[in-house]
């Protein structure tokens, strides 16, 4: 019994040097270098915030007012928060970063590779740092990831990881209807969504 159980304590730590000794992500870093972090929150109230705004746009589209509409890192943040939350998705604590051309999310995700381990067993959480594209072209919008880091785990563990987590978000953007097309701009702590006016 006492084998066992330094095996299992010695699996756990295993996991835990894997994925990077549990480090998580409190701000998103400015263009640039080091420096301080910009401050990221997510709150009920932003997601609330995020989609009333987004559900104005087409008001203001049809008006001939507005065809674009700009985030920033927060709203965006927490409308994802609840949007995973809502569709019980296996991500969690999502921070959403932008920089000029680009975007970066860090999110707490279940670990399926942890299942293979003898005893230990069963899915584990870690913090992964994925950079991708948003494509808004379409009816439903879709996220493809590009590149991902969890921690020391190896390639191979971070591609099945990758594309496990891709095909977990977009099957339940699937659900998620757009009005219009749209292009996404990304700058310093902001997105930018501009529709296309264009009939489909």
């Amino acid at each position: 019994m006492g084998s066992v159980a330094v095996f299992t304590l010695g699996g756990l730590f295993l996991i835990w040097y894997l994925l990077g000794g549990g480090a998580g992500a409190d701000g998103c870093q400015a263009e640039g270098g080091p420096g301080p972090a910009r401050q990221v929150t997510s709150t009920q109230a932003l997601a609330q915030q995020w989609q009333q705004r987004w559900e104005g746009l087409s008001a203001l589209i049809l008006s001939g007012q507005a065809t674009s509409i700009a985030f920033d890192e927060s709203e965006v943040s927490s409308r994802a928060n609840q949007f995973l939350r809502e569709k019980d998705a296996p991500v969690k604590d999502v921070l959403l970063c932008f920089q000029a051309g680009s975007a970066e999310a860090t999110a707490k995700a279940d670990i399926p590779v942890a299942s293979d381990l003898p005893i230990i067993g069963g899915v584990f959480e870690g913090r992964v740092r994925v950079t991708g594209a948003a494509d808004l072209s379409g009816p439903h919008p879709y996220i493809e990831l590009q590149e991902i880091d969890a921690g020391r785990l190896p390639g191979v563990a971070t591609d099945a990881l990758r594309d496990r987590l891709q095909d977990e978000i977009n099957s339940r953007l699937d659900g998620l209807t757009l009005d219009y097309p749209y292009t996404v701009g990304f700058s310093e702590g902001r997105v930018t969504l501009t529709a296309s006016i264009t009939s489909r």
